[in-house]
Formats: structure tokens, sequence, C-alpha cells
């Protein structure tokens, strides 16, 4: 009986240490962070715009917003863990930096497509304050044309390794790519799939993308609407 005591006690202590509790209290925010101007210049889009785009027969497509163009909004960057419950799926409370958003989403018609971006912050690993900016966009139509991920800012000097940005949608930087007869410097591509490619550049934003079933869009011109 004493050794089991004894274990229990132990048990008790191994857990109070671990920080666990049968109740957490409410996350604790602990700082802000607004996008970097170095990350923000790879977001070229402001407001509400309409983007015109043609393809290889000279077809026009017009993509416009459905939600007034770009949302700023805010984000939780988790830090800190401050404890976890004891129970079956129990949750965990964190100290974080509120940090801010850009996203837009636009739409096409006849054919059909949908372009999505996104810029965020997050931290490099658990309980560290190393935060980067991440920048993410989309083509879907028929299935997805292409998605990239790009590291639009590096908010510390603390080493580190690539793999740890966890890249699921890997770009690739080219000196410049002509679609349509319209040459695009310093564009990041998407992955080859099947055919289908996204193509961006920090000033215009996407400048083009090509399809599986082989046709290719270029950026005409970006309007403002008032």
């Amino acid at each position: 009986m004493k050794t089991i005591k004894q274990l229990s006690v132990w048990v008790i202590i191994l857990i109070l240490g671990m920080g666990c509790h049968t109740g957490c209290p409410d996350d604790e925010k602990i700082g802000d962070i607004s996008l970097s101007a170095k990350s923000l210049a790879f977001f070229p889009y402001h407001g509400n715009q309409v983007l015109y785009f043609q393809d290889n027969t000279g077809n026009e497509i017009r993509f416009s917003s459905k939600e007034g163009g770009v949302q700023t909004g805010k984000d939780r960057v988790s830090v800190y863990k401050i404890c976890t419950e004891i129970k079956y799926d129990g949750q965990s409370t964190y100290k974080y930096f509120e940090s801010e958003t850009k996203t837009l989403s636009l739409f096409s018609e006849n054919p059909d497509f949908s372009m999505n971006f996104g810029i965020y912050t997050n931290t490099l690993r658990p309980e560290k304050e190393l935060f980067y900016d991440k920048l993410i966009f989309d083509i879907m139509g028929t299935g997805q044309i292409g998605r990239g991920e790009i590291i639009t800012d590096i908010r510390f000097s603390e080493a580190y390794e690539d793999s740890e940005f966890h890249i699921d949608s890997p770009v690739e930087l080219l000196d410049a790519i002509t679609l349509n007869g319209v040459t695009y410097n310093d564009v990041y591509a998407t992955e080859d799939f099947d055919n289908a490619r996204v193509y961006y550049n920090k000033t215009q934003g996407i400048v083009g993308f090509t399809t599986h079933d082989s046709k290719t869009y270029n950026l005409d011109r970006i309007e403002d609407i008032p």
C-alpha cells in the first residue's frame, strides 16, 4: 500500500510539473503585429479592383470581388502555452500576438475561375517569438489550377532551416516569362500540374496562368472601382 501511495504522489507531482489543469484560464494577448512593409510589397492589390485577362485566342475574362475587394483582418499567433486541461481532448490556452492579415477573393464567369490571396504572420517554432510573413495564392477552376506560397519577410536573425517554414506549395522564381506575347519579369511560378501553372510577381500580383486544356491567360489590365 505504501508503494501505491508513493506512486500516486509522484503522479500528482508530475502532472503539476507539466502545467496541466482541470480548467485553464483564457488565452492572453501579449502584443500586436502588423504586416511589414517588405511583405506588403508582395501584395499589390488594394481597395476594390477588377482584373482583366486575355486568353491565347484574344477572348477577355473579368475577375471581380463579391466582398468589396481587399479585406483587412486580425488573426492570432499563439506563442507560449499557458496550460492544457486534464481531460479527453482537453483544450490548451496560449499567450498570443494579434496579427494583421490581408485577403482577397476574385471570381470570373464563363469560364468560371476563382483567385484567392492571403498574407499572414506565423512563428517558426513553439515558445519562440520568431515571426515571419507568408503569402498564399491560388487559382481554382475545374479542380486546382495552381497554388503557391512565398515567404515574404523573415523578422528574426536566429539560424533556421528552410524546411522549418513548412511550405506545402513551393514556387520557382523565373527571371522572365512571356505569355501571349507579353513579357513579365521576376515571376514566381507554381509547380507544373498537368500543364497548369500560375504566375505571380510583386508589382502586379497574378500576371497569368495556364490550364489543363492548354489555354494561356495573361493579365491585360487592372481597374479600380470608385
